[in-house]
């Protein structure tokens, strides 16, 4: 018997009005479907739920406040047309009890209609894909591929990473010298590695103190060795070109190791109106996450606190901006397994990720995601780690003294010899330096100071909480928690006249300043008293005519040719430093001074990139892990074989609150161009942030120089 029949029920919650619900067509039976509070089992979450890895407890407080979730039952609307126009009640027909002879009869609203229906079955796991730089693709995930394979479906690839339909040969015209000598017809080039090529030789793979032993010609000569000049030597060796980088201190001396260690999308740019600027850093952003350093990015949650000092109309352009933030994700190709997607907390789940936040005001919250590199510094030498693998030369305690187009100068600053190397190009990335090596460059040095807390200050602070500074309308004070326990305060935007000191040194009225702005957002606010340490970096703004202040300045690198042939990259920031490296060898290039083939660095994993999964099958420690990905087993090693030592004492941290180990110290001086105490607790490990943590690191810092420089075994791991 089949019969159709109107139900009427009554909600058990009070205030609430009774609903007819629409006539059921005959035999069509209900959809089961997951309930908001089990939308985090089995499956993954629809474009209507959450799609972030918070705490369960978190995700489910909307809808522990909203009993009757729209989610759940009966949803009116288009989705509910669209299940009608595609359900077949045909294929229903003689199932169940009511289409058996002599089947009891049953009741009106049958059971599961009134109960909380339960979840499906668990999805079971599907194998990954592997991509290049290490990034896995779960089959399921229906975003497009990145740009170049995703809108074209002969390009799709199966899974072995094979092309599904290869394309056949295509001509394309060669240059005189492409790929051949110009006296020899077919054969390779002089002197010219094929692109791509790593260097075998396990010492020449190295960066070494010192000038000993450099050639007298290369094709190019990189000034500096920052992030941004390691990225120059890295894109210009990877396009078969030999490369000589210098620094005249160390790596990361100057301005790439006192960032906010954030990989930005652009947010900030996008408020302004530079929106170049912002999908640029977006596209940046998901290359540097998704396949260059995976192993030293992660995702950041970021809160918005929205209390008193939030108005409804900044609250309301803040939500704004973080969905115009998402788009720029989308337009980015970058996942939301690698960045979730923006939403709105009620004041129990913000208290629940930031429990030290003021109660008595806190309306709820606004979460967004972006990008938290493990150390800026660390980024920069594994960068430049990569390029020497590829057969860069890389050299510090190298200072140049004269420069033109075709030749350098140089200076041991170990020995005081001096060198001369004829070059192809010459590109000037020192950063706020930039002025001394080319008089024709005019920066406006603008100062970013941070704070350092120790954890328990905030205790429990899981994400990063941005509290608006009063009297502006896009700018934020941000207390971003770090991996070794410590939380750091910035940033300040202050401009800097003067000569350019090597250790910018941050004044007492920033100081003053980031504690008030924060004060209003926490319970106990931290005091002076909770600093334990202080850096400021200095950012090469090029100097604008009509821009008052620095934070007018724009962040777009700029690329300059002097009239002595030098090529000045300036500008930018450490998000773009890949694109800022392209673009100055495409300058490069198009002057006619060399031959060599298109940029690879944007599909080119750096030194120990891997996929999360393959992280975590390592076996070495954590820490180890988190700071070296696939080579944490290299490291321990080494250490192993220069020291003798076993693994107990190469692992022991310095300290409780100070987690180096010495197995990284060791690692540094023979393979990361580590020359004494500062360079191992200063820019290898950045222990040298808290002065009372140096002091604690120094003696394993010296049993690490001492030990390595009376290691009588060769060291012969790569």
């Amino acid at each position: 018997m089949r019969y159709s029949v109107t139900h009427v029920v009554t909600s058990s919650h009070p205030g609430t009005s009774a609903r007819r619900l629409p006539r059921r067509r005959s035999g069509l039976h209900p959809r089961r479907r997951l309930a908001a509070h089990d939308a985090h089992r089995g499956r993954e979450a629809r474009r209507s739920l959450t799609d972030d890895d918070l705490p369960h407890l978190v995700r489910h407080g909307l809808a522990a406040g909203r009993p009757d979730d729209p989610r759940v039952g009966d949803r009116r609307g288009s989705d509910a047309g669209r299940r009608a126009r595609h359900h077949h009640p045909v294929r229903h027909r003689g199932r169940g009890p009511l289409h058996r002879p002599g089947a009891p009869r049953q009741r009106a609203l049958r059971p599961h209609r009134r109960a909380r229906p339960r979840p499906d079955a668990s999805l079971p796991p599907l194998p990954a894909r592997p991509l290049a730089g290490g990034a896995d693709r779960d089959p399921r995930r229906r975003d497009r591929e990145r740009p170049g394979l995703g809108r074209d479906p002969r390009r799709r690839r199966r899974t072995d990473g094979a092309l599904a339909h290869p394309r056949g040969p295509r001509l394309r015209v060669l240059r005189a010298d492409d790929g051949r000598r110009r006296d020899r017809p077919g054969g390779p080039r002089h002197g010219v590695r094929p692109p791509g090529h790593r260097v075998a030789d396990a010492v020449s793979r190295r960066i070494t103190p010192g000038l000993a032993g450099i050639p007298t010609e290369v094709d190019v000569v990189v000034v500096g060795l920052g992030i941004t000049g390691a990225g120059v030597a890295l894109d210009a060796v990877t396009r078969g070109l030999s490369v000589l980088a210098v620094d005249a201190h160390d790596l990361a001396f100057g301005t790439s190791r006192w960032s906010s260690k954030l990989v930005h999308g652009g947010l900030r740019y996008l408020a302004q109106g530079q929106l170049a600027i912002a999908h640029e850093s977006a596209v940046e952003r998901g290359i540097l996450m998704e396949v260059t350093a995976p192993h030293l990015t992660r995702p950041l949650p970021m809160l918005t606190p929205v209390n008193d000092a939030m108005s409804r109309g900044r609250t309301a352009m803040t939500w704004a901006g973080l969905h115009a933030g998402d788009v720029l994700r989308r337009t980015a190709h970058t996942t939301t397994r690698t960045l979730p997607r923006p939403r709105r907390l009620n004041a129990t789940e913000t208290l629940n990720l930031a429990p030290a936040l003021r109660a008595d005001t806190l309306r709820g919250g606004l979460l967004a995601w972006d990008g938290q590199l493990e150390d800026d510094a660390r980024l920069v030498v594994t960068v430049a780690r990569t390029a020497a693998s590829y057969g860069a030369d890389v050299r510090t305690r190298a200072r140049v003294t004269g420069a033109t187009g075709n030749r350098v100068e140089l200076r041991d600053e170990l020995s005081g010899a001096t060198y001369a190397v004829r070059a192809g190009a010459v590109v000037n990335a020192t950063g706020v330096w930039a002025g001394d090596l080319d008089d024709q460059v005019r920066l406006r040095p603008s100062r970013g100071t941070h704070l350092v807390l120790r954890g328990a200050v905030l205790p429990h602070t899981r994400v990063a909480v941005m509290v608006p500074i009063p009297g502006t309308t896009a700018r934020f004070a941000m207390v971003l928690p770090q991996p070794d326990g410590t939380i750091y305060v910035g940033l300040t935007d202050e401009p800097v006249t003067g000569p350019v000191p090597d250790v910018p040194v941050p004044s007492e009225v920033e100081i003053d300043f980031l504690l008030g702005v924060v004060a209003s957002a926490f319970t106990t606010p931290p005091t002076r008293a909770d600093v334990v340490g202080a850096f400021a970096g200095l950012r090469p703004l090029l100097e604008v005519t009509g821009a008052d202040a620095t934070a007018d300045l724009s962040r777009r690198h700029a690329i300059l040719t002097s009239t002595t042939g030098v090529t000045t990259v300036v500008g930018g920031k450490l998000t773009t430093y890949r694109r800022m490296a392209e673009d100055t060898l495409d300058v490069v290039l198009a002057q006619g001074r060399l031959a060599a083939g298109p940029c690879r660095t944007a599909s080119l994993p750096l030194l120990g990139a891997a996929s999360a999964e393959e992280l975590r099958r390592c076996a070495a420690p954590a820490r180890l892990v988190r700071r070296f990905g696939t080579e944490a087993e290299l490291v321990l090693a080494t250490a192993r074989e220069v020291t003798g030592l076993a693994d107990d004492d190469l692992l022991t941290p310095a300290s409780d609150d100070v987690p180096v180990t010495l197995a990284e110290l060791v690692f540094a001086l023979t393979h990361e161009g580590a020359h004494d105490l500062d360079d191992l607790l200063d820019r290898r490990t950045r222990v040298g942030l808290v002065a009372a943590d140096r002091v604690v690191a120094e003696p394993l810092g010296r049993r690490a120089l001492e030990l390595v420089a009376t290691g009588s075994q060769p060291i012969t791991l790569g």
